[in-house]
C-alpha cells in the first residue's frame, strides 16, 4: 500500500516494497552483499516504526490500542528475521523466514490502512 498520511511518510515512507523485496531475495540467495543490505534495510524500517509509534501514541485523533498488536507482533518477525538471515541452511528455516517477512508485510499494510482511514477522511 502506498501511503497519503504524512505521519507515515515521514517514519516509514511511502511505501515498503523495497525493504521487503529486498529481504524476500536475502532469504532465498546465500550471497552476503544481499544479506547485509537486507539487514541494514530492516534496521532503518524498525527504527522507523518505532518513531511512526511514538507519533500515534501521541496523537490523540489516533487510537493507539487498536494498532498496538500490530507494532508488537512487526518488531517480533523483524527480530526473528534478522537473526534468520545469513543462517538459513534448511527448508525449514526458509519457510519459517518466509512467514515472518509475510508478516511484516501483512502488519505493515494494517498500519498504514489504519492511519490512513483516520488522517486521510
Amino acid at each position: 500500500m502506498i501511503s497519503q498520511a504524512k505521519i507515515v511518510i515521514d517514519s516509514i515512507g511511502s511505501e515498503s516494497f523495497y525493504v521487503l523485496e529486498k529481504t524476500g531475495t536475502a532469504i532465498y540467495k546465500d550471497n552476503p552483499i544481499d544479506i547485509s543490505f537486507a539487514k541494514d534495510l530492516l534496521i532503518a524500517y524498525k527504527k522507523g516504526l518505532v518513531k511512526l509509534e511514538k507519533e500515534i501514541i501521541s496523537n490523540a485523533s489516533i487510537d493507539y490500542t487498536n494498532l498496538e498488536y500490530e507494532f508488537k507482533t512487526a518488531y517480533y518477525a523483524i527480530e526473528k528475521l534478522l537473526n534468520l538471515l545469513g543462517n538459513i541452511d534448511s527448508e525449514s528455516k526458509t519457510l519459517e523466514a518466509m512467514i515472518y517477512q509475510q508478516h511484516v508485510r501483512n502488519q505493515d499494510d494494517h498500519i498504514r490502512k489504519a492511519i490512513e482511514e483516520v488522517i486521510i477522511k
